[in-house]
């Protein structure tokens, strides 16, 4: 969870302006509040804002001010009006990508950071229609969500999650989309149906093979000599005695 610190600018024409950020967290505003502590990042900085996010560490009121250097010219603190706590940030709707990978349904958050998670919601588009929630832990990964039917629009909808101050962000716009019903399906029907047509032409050729090759190997056919042949068919004459 990043948290930023901003203020306005000092202009100083053809010149460059320095900040310094310091903090107090709560032990040092109760006990030794003429201590203050020089921010991690921007003691000093250049731009007129500061991530703070390394100084706020736990859940308790800070106290942050800001001065302006000039060379040997310093301004008077700038305290922030009120404290700080973390537990009060109000955190945003998550950016998020929501594709679909054939008749997958796939989304995409944005990587806020280790600290958030993702309450993921959706459903198919009809009436009365089913919500599904999904726990995501991290961002910046794609995640299925579900199988779409052909034909149906699913729609999602996100949430931001931090455990360690327990807020969440209101719920994103839903995105839908929707994966077309029939070019998909045609096609691997008639796919389906060409292979079909292959292999039984395949089965019904190896079928007439294997029995021509059993029925000369039971029932040989034997071709007989043409001298035994005409024996075999000319006419026996009887001879009679005188």
């Amino acid at each position: 969870m990043k948290h930023l610190l901003t203020w306005s600018p000092v202009i100083v024409p053809g010149e460059i302006i320095y900040y310094s950020v310091e903090y107090q967290g709560e032990y040092e505003s109760l006990y030794m509040s003429h201590i203050w502590i020089p921010s991690s990042w921007c003691s000093p900085s250049k731009g007129p804002e500061c991530d703070i996010t390394d100084d706020i560490t736990a859940t308790v009121p800070y106290n942050l001010h800001v001065r302006a250097t000039l060379g040997s010219q310093t301004s008077a603190w700038s305290i922030l009006q009120h404290p700080f706590n973390r537990n009060s940030t109000v955190l945003t709707p998550p950016g998020m990508d929501v594709t679909k990978d054939g008749f997958h349904l796939v989304i995409e958050l944005e990587d806020l950071g280790p600290q958030f998670e993702f309450l993921v919601v959706y459903w198919r588009r009809e009436p009365s229609a089913k919500e599904h929630v999904k726990m995501v832990r991290s961002g910046g990964v794609p995640v299925h969500l579900e199988t779409m039917e052909p034909g149906a629009a699913y729609c999602v909808k996100a949430q931001t999650f931090v455990k360690a101050i327990g807020r969440h962000s209101t719920f994103s716009q839903a995105v839908c989309v929707k994966v077309q019903g029939e070019p998909l399906p045609l096609a691997l029907a008639l796919c389906a149906f060409v292979g079909f047509l292959l292999i039984l032409a395949v089965a019904l050729l190896s079928i007439w093979k294997m029995g021509r090759l059993l029925r000369h190997s039971c029932c040989p056919v034997v071709v007989l000599p043409d001298t035994l042949v005409m024996l075999l068919f000319s006419p026996v004459s009887l001879e009679t005695g005188p």
